[in-house]
């Protein structure tokens, strides 16, 4: 993984039917300061060499991503592509994912829309490198922050500052930010979720 540099970021979007039929707005898409939530995220992942986004939403969400697509761009440092796909809420995050690996590079980050971190995400980049898969995320139990870097050792080294959100602890792509290369996509299915279906 490591002779790949990493300049892709995929974004997982709400696969929830909830806001197709009332209309609220996702929370990636929630006002925050003078931009959306999403644009911020977006913005931290560009300091670290992203160019290159896929937002991942589902059939009942996209309408609102398709409208913000534009504001979004205009709110970042950087010129960047970014690529809004659809696929359906029963896929799951796995599936999802699965859906658009002909549009993923070798390496890329893997996130939900609702998380944001603050720290340096350089050093978790070389920690990962060393083995397949890895996890940077928030601990559950005391707030501290760990790196998962699956490897003979199966070791933890604790990154920089990081910052997530806690709301939903129990799905592991709500809580911190994976670094996949394309073998991931031996273990997805067309329906499936990353953190219970794939992830020990």
């Amino acid at each position: 993984m490591s002779h790949f540099p990493v300049r892709q970021c995929v974004i997982l979007l709400e696969p929830t039917e909830l806001h197709g039929e009332t209309g609220t707005p996702p929370h990636a898409l929630m006002q925050c300061g003078d931009r959306p939530f999403l644009a911020w995220l977006m913005r931290e992942m560009q300091r670290f060499g992203i160019e290159d986004f896929v937002l991942l939403a589902t059939e009942q969400s996209v309408l609102h991503f398709e409208t913000a697509v534009e504001l979004i761009r205009s709110h970042l440092p950087k010129p960047a592509n970014v690529t809004l796909l659809t696929a359906s809420h029963q896929a799951g995050s796995g599936g999802m994912l699965h859906h658009a690996r002909q549009h993923l590079q070798e390496c890329f980050l893997f996130c939900d829309g609702e998380v944001l971190f603050s720290g340096n995400l350089a050093r978790f980049l070389t920690h990962a490198g060393q083995g397949n898969w890895a996890l940077l995320r928030a601990d559950d139990s005391d707030d501290q922050e760990s790196l998962a870097c699956p490897g003979e050792d199966d070791e933890k080294v604790a990154p920089s500052l990081l910052t997530t959100q806690h709301s939903y602890a129990a799905a592991p792509e709500k809580s911190g930010i994976f670094l996949f290369d394309h073998s991931i996509f031996h273990y997805l299915t067309a329906a499936c979720a990353v953190g219970q279906d794939v992830l020990p």
